[in-house]
């Protein structure tokens, strides 16, 4: 039986295990924090005596924009849930708000709009769909996201105000920066699948769920055991930990890209360089009390309160909303990006993520990760940032399915 080693235990990780044990492999999996990597980031709170869990940050998908995820969720016998998806954003220059819930019925009104720029919001909201539904098809979308709502003549107002932040602080999880140097035709398409699909799910019973359901295909789980380095030779790939090593036939690494040059010093420069190119932004997530996140209005809070200005943008989720099984209690948000700190003694747990960042560059640096991965090394890469797309679970799920593949073909 083959001898599979995994160094990395996001998504990528436990993914790639479940499909290595299917192929019939032996999978060894080395996660240097405690507990696995997808659920490192959870929490607990209490609400009168009860004990509730929740996600740092909180996971959503939707079916049609993360096929994988699904069906992966599917044949592990997940249990998974509609979110509420409504939306509220404002804009702290102008004063306006605008709310809506997706899926978007386009056929009607979105939602309630309220001030002078209701009506061209909606306009404008339908004309990026018409212009996207088209110019996919016609292959008309490239150039940068930036570029494209230029060309378009979308009102700067619709995309501070309303686009970027929907985008950055959720889907993306990057700055508005990033976002106008995206690929235009990857978050068009994204779009497309979001507003007019079956809307966001959530697994009922939280991240903890799959990660217990694929563990199940790990034969040796090393938590708390760092991994010095790997390196490779004719017959086997080494993995040097801090007080002994061990032979594998090949090895994953699910990790960050730019961790491995690290784990890998032996590598050829031209692999060492592809893996480099990819940069991460710091995402700040924080989940907290502090009601000075959300609408003025309490009738106004939606389960997505987005909020823009000229430092950027952030969206708070009022997680007692967004859970359905969480009992009553004190408001408790996540915001993402926090454009100010919460009140120190509102603060119940925070982490700094990273996020690869993706421009049209991207397109070489996936296809290169393809070719290396397809070559005849005993060190393979999965993760995120390694298939086209927005890095996002799919692409994780999506990464791990092909690198398993190319195991697979020798």
């Amino acid at each position: 039986m083959p001898k599979i080693a995994i160094i990395g235990s996001g998504i990528a990780g436990l993914a790639a295990a479940y499909n290595c044990k299917r192929q019939g492999h032996h999978v060894t999996l080395f996660e240097k924090q405690a507990s696995p990597g997808m659920g490192a980031h959870g929490f607990q709170l209490n609400f009168n005596g009860h004990a509730v869990l929740g996600d740092l940050p909180s996971r959503m998908f939707n079916r049609s924009l993360w096929p994988g995820v699904a069906r992966l969720y599917d044949d592990l016998g997940i249990q998974y849930e509609k979110v509420l998806a409504e939306q509220n954003f404002f804009s702290v220059e102008t004063a306006r708000s605008f709310q809506f819930s997706i899926p978007v019925d386009w056929k009607v009104k979105l939602g309630i709009a309220t001030g002078v720029a209701a009506s061209p919001m909606h306009r404008q909201m339908q004309r990026l769909q018409q212009c996207a539904t088209r110019d996919l098809e016609q292959g008309n979308a490239g150039g940068t996201f930036a570029h494209y709502l230029k060309r378009h003549d979308f009102s700067a107002e619709f995309t501070s105000t309303f686009l970027f932040p929907a985008l950055s602080a959720t889907v993306c999880t990057c700055s508005d920066k990033a976002i106008g140097n995206y690929p235009a035709a990857i978050l068009l398409d994204a779009m497309q699948k979001i507003g007019t699909g079956d809307g966001l799910w959530r697994v009922s019973a939280g991240s903890s769920a799959v990660v217990s359901a694929l563990l199940a295909s790990v034969d040796d789980l090393c938590c708390s055991t760092p991994v010095v380095s790997v390196t490779e030779n004719d017959a086997s790939a080494t993995i040097r930990l801090q007080d002994s090593q061990l032979e594998f036939d090949r090895v994953i690494i699910a990790t960050q890209a730019n961790h491995v040059a690290q784990l890998c010093p032996e590598l050829p420069g031209s692999v060492r360089q592809v893996l480099a190119s990819f940069v991460y932004e710091p995402v700040p997530v924080i989940v907290h009390t502090d009601p000075r996140f959300m609408p003025t209005e309490k009738g106004q809070w939606s389960v997505f309160n987005f909020q823009s200005s000229s430092a950027g943008s952030m969206c708070s989720v009022w997680l007692n909303r967004f859970h359905t099984q969480w009992p009553d209690g004190e408001p408790v948000f996540q915001t993402i990006k926090p454009l100010f700190e919460p009140a120190s003694d509102t603060i119940k747990c925070a982490v700094n993520l990273q996020r690869p960042v993706v421009t049209e560059a991207s397109y070489g640096l996936w296809d290169s990760i393809a070719k290396i991965n397809r070559s005849g090394s005993r060190i393979k890469f999965c993760g995120s940032y390694a298939v086209e797309g927005i890095p996002l679970l799919e692409s994780a799920v999506v990464s791990a399915h092909r690198v398993c593949q190319d195991l697979a073909g020798g």
